[in-house]
């Protein structure tokens, strides 16, 4: 993962490579990352630990996001992703790393007596909106050692009240977005590797972008100039990504675009 310099180092249980990952799970769970040495009596099963967190699985039963949201308010609780029945680990991995990601720790709050920042929830699915809460699709990348990058949705549910101001747009922009939100990450593919199309509206986005990677943050603030530019990029091709001996999905790292951390 990409992160800036003065940024805690990723927790050991969130490496990619460690065999928990190829597991998968009969029922509706979440796994979270719990600061060292917290009590997990709360969990049903420690996946792992080291002395920068522990990485646990517990039950979430037939509303997985009520049970992530309320887990998000437990004591030492640093990171949350949801993780659907009959899906192995693996396919959680960007998510909870995006999730502590966002949560990670700032030198403003590595000082004493400050507040550390609240932990996050995601899921590669989109959640259900309960107890009135709101969703964000985060555009983030995977680089694989390969070489080989690929881009993907991690969405983020929140209490409403801790929605950032910015993405107080109204319900028909935020349903526009939600149905587009593979064309976004063809867009976002399309602007890092500038590849946008040889027109004034894209020109336009690219003056915006400024050589920064396209986020859900900017799409927000500026869906005038991002409409236009899916009109002519077009729908999106659907690929399935494999893993092979040569690329495992095990041995990558996730980065987000600037903007998405708040």
């Amino acid at each position: 993962m990409t992160t800036d310099p003065d940024t805690p180092a990723m927790p050991r249980c969130l490496d990619p490579a460690l065999p928990y990952w190829g597991q998968p799970r009969t029922r509706n769970g979440l796994v979270a990352v719990v600061a060292p040495a917290a009590s997990t009596a709360w969990a049903d099963e420690v996946l792992a630990g080291d002395g920068g967190g522990t990485l646990v699985w517990s039950e979430a039963g037939l509303q997985p996001e009520r049970t992530g949201l309320h887990t998000l308010h437990r004591v030492n609780v640093r990171a949350v992703s949801l993780a659907p029945a009959g899906r192995e680990l693996q396919r959680v991995w960007a998510a909870i790393q995006f999730a502590w990601r966002l949560g990670a720790p700032t030198p403003d709050t590595m000082r004493p007596n400050t507040t550390m920042r609240r932990a996050r929830l995601t899921s590669v699915d989109r959640p259900a909106t309960v107890d009135r809460s709101v969703r964000l699709p985060h555009l983030t990348t995977v680089r694989y050692v390969t070489g080989t990058v690929t881009d993907m949705v991690v969405w983020e549910l929140m209490p409403r009240a801790a929605a950032p101001q910015w993405s107080r747009i109204s319900p028909a922009d935020e349903a526009f977005v939600e149905a587009n939100v593979h064309r976004l990450l063809t867009l976002r593919a399309a602007a890092r590797d500038r590849r946008l199309p040889a027109t004034e509206a894209a020109r336009r986005l690219a003056d915006a972008l400024r050589g920064r990677p396209l986020t859900i943050r900017t799409v927000y603030g500026r869906l005038d100039l991002v409409r236009p530019v899916l009109d002519e990029i077009g729908e999106p091709v659907r690929r399935r990504a494999r893993r092979t001996r040569e690329e495992p999905a095990t041995h990558a790292e996730m980065s987000d675009a600037e903007g998405d951390i708040r």
